[in-house]
Parts: structure tokens; C-alpha cells; sequence
């Protein structure tokens, strides 16, 4: 589960980084509505921003956070 306040493992975020910004980016009309910032500015920066914050606390490389549950 992403977005969870306890992750327990991280996936590598620099292959599917500028995905996720060309994904964002189709909800154009959203970002625009979250802030006054350029649509493509705001969404590297969040994205970014949260990879690097797992990258310290997961060895370092930009990564996504999520929360392992055991079946």
C-alpha cells in the first residue's frame, strides 16, 4: 500500500519517474486548481521532492514508499 505513515520497502523511482510526470500532467485541470505554479513545474517538484525523501531513508536513490502486508 502506498501513502502509508509506516512504509517497510521502497521500489527504484528513476526508471518510471518522467512517466509519472507525463501521467500527472493529463490531469491538467486538477493541477491547475491545486496551485498558480506552472501545471509541469508543480508536478516534478512534488514528485521529486517525495522520491528524495524516501531516498534517505532507503539507501540513498530516489524511490516510492509502500507498506508490505503479509497475506
Amino acid at each position: 500500500m502506498s501513502g502509508t505513515t509506516t512504509p517497510t520497502h521502497a521500489a527504484d523511482a528513476g526508471p518510471g519517474l518522467e512517466r509519472s510526470v507525463e501521467s500527472l500532467l493529463k490531469h491538467k485541470a486538477y493541477i491547475e486548481a491545486l496551485t498558480d505554479q506552472d501545471p509541469e513545474e508543480y508536478v516534478r517538484t512534488f514528485l521529486t521532492g517525495n522520491a528524495q525523501q524516501v531516498a534517505a531513508r532507503f539507501g540513498g536513490r530516489p524511490a516510492v514508499a509502500f507498506e508490505l502486508f503479509p497475506r
